[in-house]
């Protein structure tokens, strides 16, 4: 089982946005629990409203088959507009 982040971790507002990578790690390990612990709720409340769209990503992924073939997180202060960046391929 993959380690878990705790809540307020996974949805910590700026600044750093050590949610935010946190919740990619979890992208890249492939852990869907870490995911389904964290409530729309609690990213809204939290300001991260831009994360929503990450869930949409992980369901087509996860029902897709797709796997990781390369991914970035990248840290940007400008307007707190960090960005995840990734390159998907098919197969389990």
């Amino acid at each position: 089982m993959a380690a878990r982040l705790p809540l307020r971790q996974a949805v910590a507002p700026a600044p750093g946005h050590p949610g935010r990578r946190g919740m990619s790690q979890a992208l890249v390990r492939v852990d869907y629990e870490t995911w389904r612990q964290v409530t729309g709720r609690r990213i809204t409340d939290a300001g991260q409203h831009e994360m929503l769209n990450w869930f949409c990503l992980l369901g087509a992924l996860s029902e897709g088959g797709l796997r990781l073939a390369w991914s970035a997180f990248v840290t940007r202060d400008v307007f707190n507009s960090n960005k995840y960046l990734a390159i998907y391929h098919e197969g389990r």
